[in-house]
């Protein structure tokens, strides 16, 4: 239940609906950094891994006869075939293909890592090679590994919901180091599971969530106290089954005398007012990144 007693003294606010409103009122229009977009370094990492392998694949450019030669290459250059999947942008070094649709079914079952092939693994190779269209790629691209680059950074867009989480969990964590470096009482742990979390504060853990992973877990006087962090850019069911998740896990912190403290931000929720109000209305303490930066989280923390 939003502990209203607190709101009020802190912004000022005496009701669900104006709590919400409040959080509303100052979300973060994004949380887009200029490192949001692309991580250029593990792209050029990604690439360069299997440079060699691109520099041998390099020389099917202009080939009159590909197969042929790729087969030649797989023959003296086994390792060639390292670079496959990655070309393709699949991260799996072992795949099932299904070479035939019509029953009975036909699967064939390829290994990119194995150095120890014959003849027949090597026509496989080139087969799958020709018909997933690889091989008209390598035999008219100069630069495989520039080719490689544009997959990885394609690949990298997938990685933008974690940075979007990272970027707002990153916030808290310097605004809980900060507490922690001006107050000598507060013990801060990042990402533990809740049992190690209680074992390291030497206090009982509700036995229904010992195997949680927690974002932050932090102790002051004796009493312990989760934050989880998230941001939502959209809308979706997520927030709905986070909401319900987290007023389960504030009732049941609440009754072994633990604290929770929700921290949410994202223009999302401007089109999802009713489960956050769901939220704020079954968890202490929700916060917002301006609520966190006006001081709120510190004195939830150091009450008491």
């Amino acid at each position: 239940m939003a502990n209203l007693d607190f709101y009020r003294r802190a912004i000022g606010v005496n009701t669900v609906d104006e709590l919400s409103d409040a959080i509303c009122a100052s979300l973060l229009k994004t949380n887009r950094t200029y490192d949001f977009w692309v991580d250029w370094d593990k792209a050029n990492r990604n690439s360069n891994e299997y440079k060699y392998q691109l520099g041998l694949l390099a020389t099917l450019k202009g080939s009159d006869t590909p197969r042929k030669d790729l087969e030649r290459l797989l023959r003296r250059y086994p390792e060639v075939a390292e670079a496959f999947p990655r070309l393709l942008a699949e991260h799996e070094n072992q795949l099932t293909v299904l070479s035939r649709q019509s029953h009975p079914f036909k699967y064939i079952d390829l290994d990119f890592s194995t150095r120890d092939r014959s003849s027949a693994d090597i026509r496989q190779l080139a087969t799958f090679a020709e018909k997933t269209g690889l091989l008209e790629m390598l035999s008219n691209v100069a630069q495989p590994q520039d080719y490689l680059f544009g997959v990885e950074v394609g690949l990298d867009s997938n990685a933008r919901k974690n940075r979007s989480g990272v970027v707002l969990e990153s916030l808290v964590s310097d605004a809980v180091d900060a507490l922690a470096r001006v107050n000598k009482g507060v013990v801060c742990l990042k990402q533990p599971i809740l049992n190690q979390a209680a074992k390291t504060f030497d206090v009982e853990c509700p036995s229904s969530m010992s195997a949680r992973r927690l974002d932050f877990a932090l102790l002051r006087r004796g009493v312990p106290t989760n934050i989880e962090v998230n941001f939502y850019g959209g809308t979706g069911s997520k927030p709905s089954e986070i909401v319900g998740a987290y007023c389960d896990r504030a009732r049941i912190l609440k009754e072994h005398g633990r604290r929770f403290v929700w921290v949410t931000d994202g223009p999302g929720w401007l089109k999802m007012r009713n489960p956050l109000r769901v939220g704020v209305e079954g968890i202490d303490y929700v916060l917002n990144y301006q609520m966190l930066h006006d001081g709120l989280l510190a004195r939830i923390l150091l009450q008491g």
